[in-house]
């Protein structure tokens, strides 16, 4: 009863929960980085911006961990390099703007990321 009604608890709670978030999907965008293939509109190179395009909209400065992963992906192989700005373009970009066109109408005003 204590941990449910502790203010210290809470505070700690509330400001860690977004990493609770953030960690699963990072689970999710690995699976499907070991599944991509250097062809555009890929069902797991769709799925993996998704999620970190969501993880993001979570908390923006996960996006540091995962620009790597797609710089390795390049690296590897150069045909990586179209899917993965088709798939920031038809996905990510319309994803961010869904989010910062809801916040705007739930806040009243316009926020960043």
């Amino acid at each position: 009863m204590y941990s449910l009604t502790s203010e210290h608890v809470n505070d700690y709670v509330l400001r860690t929960s977004a990493n609770g978030v953030e960690g699963n999907l990072m689970f999710v965008v690995f699976y499907y980085y070991l599944n991509i293939k250097p062809k555009i509109f890929d069902k797991n190179l769709s799925l993996l911006t998704l999620a970190i395009t969501f993880s993001f909209a979570v908390r923006s400065s996960s996006i540091v961990g995962y620009a790597p992963l797609a710089i390795i992906a390049i690296i590897k192989d150069v045909n990586f390099f179209i899917p993965i700005l088709v798939a920031g373009l038809t996905i990510a970009i319309p994803t961010v703007l869904l989010n910062l066109v809801s916040d705007a109408y739930f806040y009243g005003y316009w926020t960043v990321p």
